[in-house]
């Protein structure tokens, strides 16, 4: 008898370990990613799903497009490639959802990443933390990378079957450069919201007679206290900050012409904030806390 538990054990825990990855590149997904405009505050929602497929070397791919960009993605065994060119072999592993803690992760990124970082080519990524949470109706593994090199504060995190916090594509290699984050993830026709984001296409028309350069941060860089100004003929009522994995870590009513930013109150890095009138967003862009 302890046998046949031994045995039950075994094969349940086997069978358990086994469970086989959710699939990222599922035909029922749709991801609507914003494009946050470094000035000037205006915010293009893209809608990216799967489209046609081509064969190449055995392999199938599907074409993907943003408004202005096409790449062409594959998934096998919990890895997802992204190729620029469909009859190419230059394939790049974008998400290997099969990374456990300690794990490492090399990603060959463009130089327009981010205007404030080296431009190396290559980012080191170190697994920090996973675990698994209830998201988009079901539990999915959660990966958080961290590059301690190029970018110490820079922290990644991706979601099985979904992608990352920042969109599809989380290093713009193929879509455009610029801040993104995922407004909302719809499969099977459900739809789940991230970043804060109450509506899937977020964006913004220019606001008449008025213009966004006229809201300014300073002093930026942050070293002590900024003050974020406001003109006086446009009501702003809200401002919120985020960090650079598109977390929102601070939300304000704003009741006057201007909002204090105490560098204490933040790491450093990069952050964003976005100023908002009326529900409408009237600016998004970025300030560092040094």
């Amino acid at each position: 008898m302890r046998i046949l538990l031994f045995i039950v054990s075994v094969l349940f825990t086997t069978i358990s370990n086994a469970q086989a990855i959710i699939p990222m590149l599922d035909e029922a997904n749709v991801w609507s990613v914003d494009f946050f405009a470094w000035t000037g505050g205006d915010i293009r929602t893209d809608q990216i799903q799967l489209g046609e497929t081509a064969v190449y070397n055995g392999n199938t791919y599907h074409q993907v497009g943003t408004y202005e960009n096409t790449a062409y993605v594959r998934e096998e065994n919990g890895i997802v490639y992204v190729n620029n060119e469909i009859f190419s072999n230059d394939d790049k592993i974008l998400y290997d959802f099969n990374l456990e803690l300690g794990d490492s992760f090399t990603l060959t990124a463009s130089s327009n990443l981010y205007s404030d970082g080296p431009a190396t080519g290559l980012m080191e990524f170190q697994v920090t933390n996973v675990e698994t949470q209830f998201i988009a109706g079901m539990d999915r593994k959660i990966i958080e990378l961290k590059d301690d090199l190029v970018f110490p504060l820079f922290t990644e995190y991706w979601i099985e079957g979904i992608g990352s916090v920042k969109g599809f594509d989380h290093h713009h290699e193929f879509v455009d450069s610029g801040y993104t984050g995922l407004a909302c993830f719809t499969t099977n026709g459900e739809t789940y919201f991230f970043n804060g984001a109450t509506a899937c296409d977020n964006t913004v028309l220019t606001v008449e007679d008025f213009s966004s350069e006229k809201i300014i941060l300073s002093p930026n860089p942050l070293v002590n206290t900024s003050i974020l100004n406001f003109p006086s003929e446009v009501s702003i009522n809200q401002m919120k900050i985020y960090d650079i994995t598109g977390r929102l870590v601070r939300s304000e009513t704003v009741s006057k012409e201007y909002v204090s930013i105490n560098a204490m109150d933040f790491r450093s890095g990069l952050y964003f904030y976005q100023v908002f009138s009326a529900g409408q967003i009237i600016k998004t862009d970025k300030f560092i806390v040094k």
